[in-house]
């Protein structure tokens, strides 16, 4: 009797603990596939690094879209950068955005700040002199539009790799100092495509203040002037974001904030990114503007974060250990309790021949 009750305690417990640990690995997932490959075609190594790479967010993500990437290698010419990313902007109703990003964390706890996003007519920005902004709309990456549920258009998103400079195509092995992380750019080009896309600080002129209309970006909805950052849900219903370049500005959800690059007028580097590490000390995601030789940057919970609260639902446990740890250490405790009661089995039975 004894045993038979340790047995059914055992199974019970032990489909408890598989059930955490796969039941992340099952149902809807993002699906991201890359086509055209001009001048990737026969290049094995890039070809295994791009699949590596959309392997990192399919493993974080699990909206049930396809994001289709025409994907390149080529001569960029005297551009000194290594690589772009991008799609198509979506230009949607604020309020037509807003309640979809309210209907989606109304079934995702961890968004639930998003229920507190200013009505349009609550919306208020802060901008530099000579610039409005126009709050009845917003514009958003197809493939964020996508994952919202908004109907989208011909989606279409791009990547490319500029062929002049030297790639590491290998990064199991630490990357040459002299070459380019080629996974770990294309983790940072497909999150440009997933969303790190657009800001309305980049949609006036460059170059100082003059007289202009700007549309906001999703992101801006979560940008705020540093030291001015909501810290309560209704402060982040009440208080203005901020477009202005000339000021430290954060991405904040209330409880977590990421410095963010100021746009082209401001501190230099597009402001779909985070603060340059040069300038902060620290790499904040993958999401940062600079990515130089040698260097292995990956994915952080800044990026994740943010694109969560954009509208993708985060797969259970990722991509922070802690939680993969707990359920391991939860494994190791059920086989050191299962040693343990198939001893004290053992033990019964045999006081009971006695």
């Amino acid at each position: 009797m004894h045993s038979m009750r340790g047995k059914k305690f055992r199974r019970s417990l032990l489909a408890m603990t598989l059930g955490v640990l796969l039941w992340p690995l099952h149902g809807q997932a993002l699906t991201l596939e890359f086509s055209g490959l001009q001048g990737l075609v026969g290049n094995v190594p890039a070809v295994d690094a791009l699949t590596r790479a959309a392997d990192q967010w399919e493993g974080i993500f699990v909206n049930p879209i396809t994001v289709n990437i025409l994907t390149e290698m080529s001569n960029f010419g005297d551009s000194p950068a290594a690589a772009f990313g991008g799609g198509n902007l979506v230009l949607e109703s604020y309020d037509t955005v807003r309640n979809a990003m309210v209907a989606d964390a109304v079934s995702s706890p961890s968004k639930n700040i998003n229920t507190f996003l200013p009505t349009s007519s609550e919306l208020r920005f802060d901008a530099p002199p000579g610039a409005t902004v126009d709050t009845s709309q917003v514009l958003l990456s197809d493939t964020i539009a996508m994952a919202l549920g908004i109907p989208v258009d011909n989606p279409f998103s791009t990547i490319g790799f500029n062929s002049q400079l030297s790639w590491d195509f290998n990064r199991s092995d630490g990357i040459d100092p002299q070459k380019f992380d080629f996974e770990g750019i294309a983790v940072h080009e497909i999150g440009h495509v997933l969303g790190f896309f657009y800001s309305g600080i980049d949609g006036c002129p460059q170059g100082g203040a003059t007289i202009c209309s700007t549309t906001p970006g999703i992101m801006d909805l979560f940008r705020f002037e540093q030291g001015s950052a909501p810290s309560t849900p209704s402060e982040f219903a009440t208080f203005p974001r901020s477009l202005s370049p000339e000021v430290g500005i954060v991405f904040s959800d209330t409880r977590s904030q990421f410095a963010m690059s100021t746009g082209f007028s401001g501190d230099g580097f597009s402001a779909e990114h985070w603060k340059f590490s040069g300038f902060t000390g620290t790499r904040i995601g993958i999401m940062d503007p600079v990515i130089a030789p040698g260097e292995r940057p990956s994915i952080e919970f800044a990026d994740v974060r943010a694109l969560e609260l954009l509208g993708y639902d985060r797969r259970v446990g990722a991509p922070e250990p802690a939680a993969i740890w707990v359920v391991i250490s939860g494994l190791l405790m059920l086989f050191g309790y299962a040693q343990w009661s198939r001893r004290k089995d053992s033990y019964l039975k045999e006081e009971e021949r006695r």
